[in-house]
């Protein structure tokens, strides 16, 4: 399981309350799971009654959860935290990439994209692939932090497991030896890639609060 981390100012924790920039709801889950406990108070774009739908225009998972963070930041006054993940493969020159959720054409058409990524992938006998997270946490100021995470694993030959989201059910973890499909939640947030990009996200906030402190 992960650990709870603190960001201190002095003695004091800081509790922040965010609005996150998607409307994906099994995101929304992974997210809350992984910030709620870290005492922040999270909220949704259904909280704020906003319907706003970003165009990831991006050719870089930071590019583009930096479009979301901005998107949202600018109709509301608290912290917004954009995501922007997906699925890498060398093999196929990087693929499917940014454009991970509507790889196929349909966007989250997670069955479709699952198809044409074990089509494309028929004859490869290189299955390395990664799943990658980047965090970008903006204020109302503009100022802005983002983290990144990577969990790596191979690309199996048939959909594996029924848990999880987008290719979870292809993507299996030496760690946990079993696709994220076949993990439960718990497991799967255990190693994933969105934790790995909240510890780093929440590190650089913490060194930039302690440099600021020193300077008091």
């Amino acid at each position: 399981m992960y650990k709870r981390q603190t960001i201190q100012i002095g003695k004091e924790d800081i509790e922040m309350k965010l609005l996150l920039s998607t409307s994906n709801e099994d995101k929304t889950n992974e997210l809350k799971s992984l910030l709620e406990p870290l005492g922040h108070t999270v909220y949704t774009l259904k909280d704020y009654g906003l319907k706003i739908r970003v165009e990831a225009k991006g050719i870089t998972f930071f590019q583009n959860a930096l479009l979301k963070a901005q998107a949202v930041s600018k109709v509301v006054d608290i912290p917004v935290l954009g995501d922007e993940s997906g699925l890498v493969v060398p093999a196929l020159n990087g693929e499917p990439g940014v454009y991970s959720a509507r790889y196929a054409g349909e966007i989250h058409n997670s069955v479709a994209n699952i198809q044409l990524l074990l089509r494309k992938m028929e004859n490869i006998t290189d299955r390395e692939a990664y799943m990658q997270t980047v965090l970008v946490l903006m204020y109302p100021d503009g100022q802005y932090y983002y983290g990144e995470g990577t969990v790596r694993g191979t690309i199996t030959r048939s959909r594996r497991g029924f848990n999880g989201f987008g290719y979870d059910s292809v993507f299996y973890s030496p760690q946990l030896k079993k696709t994220f499909a076949e993990a439960s939640f718990v497991e799967k947030q255990s190693v994933s890639h969105r934790l790995q990009a909240v510890n780093d996200l929440f590190r650089k906030v913490n060194a930039n609060v302690g440099a600021m402190n020193s300077k008091k």
